[in-house]
């Protein structure tokens, strides 16, 4: 008998000894529901164990082995996993051998993608307040706010149990412990520690409060995958709130990168937000988790920002700045996650806006502006693992009105909060798989570099000569088009003859209307448009397109992209030389 006791003390020693030695992964793997970026990628796996105690990862039956370090955080780098499905994982001390000492649990490897921004990303696929299944009309206080036709997808969203799942620090909107959560994404409350949940046929915590572009992202990339890749979606957004805003420490107010911003911008906001709040609140606690692709919709408030902390209320226009601060962006939330791999990144273009820029005039001198920023500001951001592009969407904007907040039964919060979130989620998952197929190409037998095109019109040359009756101008692109009318245009391009193509006789300081434009040759590839007689004689030395309305009518698309994904050409803003010809380098 007391040799029994004897053994079983030691027993009990042993699962004492396992209490002390805590061996904990971070919350992004803990719920069984988490995705791994897949191969090519080597995705980082991190937790938490005594101070320099060693620690056995064991992936797939795949074990590496780390040591904490003096603070007890440890992380290690997995090899490349093809997609897979509810792979086991464990993690236990190496000096212990007790089972209670071993954390088991799934991951999956699929594609991950980080959905940040401002409320057009924020706004959820359906609104939950109980208010809202009140039949009109509804009280004032009730605020709506949803995607269209997100009640049918909540309903059909049960397909995807576990399939795709999601992710957010946003909860139940209100303070938690200092940390401001504007939208209720999850049935839970503000996370400092997020994790994975999974999508509950009837559950409306998952994905009614999820953001819609990145839920119907997440939907159509798993559909173009053919059903085969996992899909994770992790989101955070704030509404109106600035870039500076999403900018790590150190970032924003820098003379050695974007210049001094003073004031700052919406200092002193009704939350007192200040700069790189929101990086800290809803970007920095998920990493550093490796990451496919970002996905970012902002640029509205940027537009023109409200210095408020000194009462002023005359707007300030940060537009020149955007694009540097766009590029600091995207590099430092690379380096935050993961230096040695590069995300994708997918800014969602500025639509037609008539919101807080002003006047109409103001605010069409600032949003083709804006757009210009958001491309040149990822010029140069590809790499061989990683793609860099915005997604055009004037062509999907709500009706002008009157200002932003004017609604329309199909609008119904106004020109800024556009509810097509499905199209503009199928644009984005087409991007994704340009971006997929030249990762893969880039990381195959034969190496090379990522060298897939953007899937959407390249513009090749434009050119302008002088003809008796003014100036003829040729913009050709790469691919066979089509002209379609934009959404809810007003004067479409198939009516009249106002083109959504100007030219410069000055260098930029006034701009022309031309004609619209009409498809050349057998092959589709040319428009050409012209400039009225009052021209005659003079130089071109710019050409644009979609610059002169915020709202413009005439969308360009590949021809042979006539599906729901199908992108427009990117707008865009060229000198001629001295001859009348640009060319794409």
């Amino acid at each position: 008998m007391r040799y029994l006791l004897f053994v079983l003390s030691l027993f009990c020693l042993d699962e004492l000894h396992a209490c002390v030695y805590d061996i904990q992964l971070a919350s992004m793997f803990r719920s069984g529901q988490a995705v791994l970026q897949r191969a090519p990628a080597t995705p980082l796996l991190y937790g938490t164990a005594p101070a320099n105690a060693q620690v056995e990862v064991t992936v797939a039956g795949r074990a590496q082995q780390v040591t904490a370090d003096s603070s007890g955080s440890w992380m290690v780098m997995l090899e490349a996993h093809a997609e897979a499905w509810q792979v086991p994982l464990t993690v236990k001390p190496v000096a212990v051998s007790s089972s209670s000492c071993t954390v088991a649990t799934t991951v999956s490897f699929g594609e991950t993608i980080l959905c940040g921004g401002q409320s057009n990303m924020g706004m959820p696929v359906i609104a939950t307040s109980p208010c809202c299944s009140q039949p009109e009309p509804r009280p004032r206080t009730c605020h709506c706010f949803q995607a269209q036709n997100g009640t049918a997808e909540v309903s059909a969203a049960g397909r995807y149990s576990g399939k795709i799942v999601v992710a957010s620090v946003g909860g139940a909107s209100g303070q938690h412990n200092g940390t401001y959560c504007p939208y209720p994404w999850t049935n839970r409350s503000c996370l400092s520690q997020p994790e994975w949940n999974a999508v509950i046929p009837g559950m409306k915590g998952t994905v009614a409060k999820f953001s819609a572009i990145c839920w119907y992202t997440g939907v159509a990339l798993f559909e173009a995958l053919g059903g085969t890749v996992p899909i994770g979606l992790i989101a955070g957004a704030v509404g109106g709130s600035p870039i500076e805003f999403w900018l790590p420490p150190g970032h924003v107010n820098s003379s050695a990168h974007c210049g001094i911003d003073a004031p700052p911008c919406d200092a002193g906001g009704k939350h007192e937000y200040r700069d790189s709040d929101f990086w800290d609140q809803l970007i920095k606690p998920f990493a550093p988790y490796t990451i496919g692709t970002v996905v970012w919709d902002q640029g509205e408030r940027d537009v023109h920002c409200l210095p408020q902390h000194n009462g002023s209320t005359i707007p300030e226009n940060h537009v020149a700045r955007y694009g540097c601060m766009l590029r600091e962006l995207v590099k430092s939330w690379r380096a935050a996650f993961d230096p040695e791999q590069d995300f994708g990144f997918l800014a969602v273009q500025l639509p037609g806006y008539l919101g807080d820029c002003g006047t109409f005039d103001e605010c069409m001198a600032s949003v083709f502006p804006m757009r210009l920023q958001q491309q040149t500001g990822l010029v140069g951001l590809n790499s061989d693992s990683s793609l860099a592009s915005v997604t055009p969407t004037y062509d999907l904007s709500c009706p002008p009105g009157v200002d932003f907040s004017t609604q329309t039964e199909t609008c119904p919060f106004g020109t800024v909060h556009n509810v097509f979130k499905r199209p503009i989620g199928a644009r984005i998952a087409t991007q994704i798989m340009a971006g997929i197929a030249g990762r893969r190409q880039a990381h195959g037998a034969h190496g090379g570099q990522l060298r897939q095109q953007w899937p959407g019109p390249v513009l090749t040359t434009v050119k302008a000569r002088r003809i008796s009756s003014g100036v003829a101008v040729n913009v050709s692109y790469a691919v066979p088009l089509m002209q379609a009318p934009t959404l809810n245009c007003a004067a479409c391009c198939s009516k009249g003859d106002v083109g959504d193509f100007d030219v410069s006789f000055n260098h930029g300081a006034t701009w022309v209307n031309g004609t619209r434009p009409v498809l050349l040759g057998r092959h589709n590839k040319t428009l050409h448009f012209k400039v009225g007689s009052k021209a005659t004689g003079q130089q071109v030395t710019h050409v644009r397109y979609t610059a002169n309305q915020p709202f413009p009518q005439c969308a360009v698309y590949a021809l042979e992209h006539s599906t729901g994904g199908r992108i427009p050409a990117m707008p865009f803003q060229v000198a001629l030389s001295h001859e009348g010809v640009w060319r794409s380098s």
